[in-house]
């Protein structure tokens, strides 16, 4: 009974035995690398965030914006100076593009002053009324052409058509009146790159939707809608050229004959 005993108690002492005598938790020494680094750039960030303003300065916005980019992904939203640091540099990068853009390309400069204007409080003088400048006359033409846009819808499908080809085949670009005709006319009718090509020399060819037709060829004498395999169809005649165009469902150009 007594060496029955012996081996029980042994193993309860053991139980109990003091927390030193164990291995230690190796776990508890590590540290996250992601945490390390993110330590690391906060407490390098302020000589970080002078490095970039003396680039800046210096005009080099790419280096800066470098720079600054060690910290952006470990300090990712959690460093409102690192988010205007990096804005201040952005911003004197877009300014060197827009003092490289010829005054003449008023909508790219635009497009730079948008930039350049989301990223700070306000533009500088004179980039500010240059900015207004620009978005009152971007303003101006949109009305204009929402204006021409309507005139457009108004036409009736024939004169319609029959103007596009005019407005191709006439000399130097278009006008804004002419632009937005031919926009109205790629998105209401489907004229596409390549039936503008053949308009303007009055030729036809397959895939060509009806307005382009028109637009090609005039006014037919007569359109006849006939039966077809796939449903609707359309015969199209010229009668004074002796040209017979036939159109599937979609009214566009599946063959024709002269």
């Amino acid at each position: 009974m007594r060496r029955l005993l012996y081996p029980i108690a042994v193993a309860l002492s053991l139980l109990g035995c003091d927390n030193a005598n164990r291995p230690p938790d190796l776990a508890k020494g590590v540290v996250d690398p992601a945490e390390r680094r993110k330590q690391d750039c906060l407490a390098s960030l302020p000589t970080l965030i002078a490095k970039a303003d003396a680039l800046i300065t210096e005009g080099k916005p790419d280096e800066a914006i470098a720079t600054l980019d060690e910290c952006s992904g470990p300090l990712l939203g959690q460093s409102a100076d690192l988010v205007a640091a990096t804005d201040r540099a952005k911003a004197a990068k877009v300014r060197q593009q827009l003092d490289a853009t010829p005054k003449a390309d008023r909508w790219s400069r635009l497009a730079y002053l948008e930039q350049w204007n989301r990223l700070v409080d306000k533009l500088p003088a004179p980039y500010d009324k240059e900015f207004a400048a620009l978005q009152a006359r971007k303003e101006a033409e949109a009305q204009r052409e929402r204006r021409y846009i309507e005139q457009a819808k108004a036409m009736k499908y024939y004169p319609f058509c029959s103007e596009v080809g005019r407005l191709l085949r006439s000399k130097g670009p278009l006008n804004e009146r002419g632009e937005a005709f031919m926009s109205h006319a790629r998105s209401a009718y489907g004229i596409r790159t390549e039936d503008e090509g053949l308009i303007r020399v009055r030729e036809l060819a397959v895939g060509m939707p009806m307005c382009a037709v028109v637009a090609s060829q005039g006014v037919p004498s007569e359109v006849r809608e006939i039966a077809s395999r796939s449903g609707k169809a359309w015969s199209v005649w010229y009668r004074d050229r002796q040209i017979l165009i036939y159109l599937d469902g979609d009214q566009r150009v599946t063959r024709y004959s002269r």
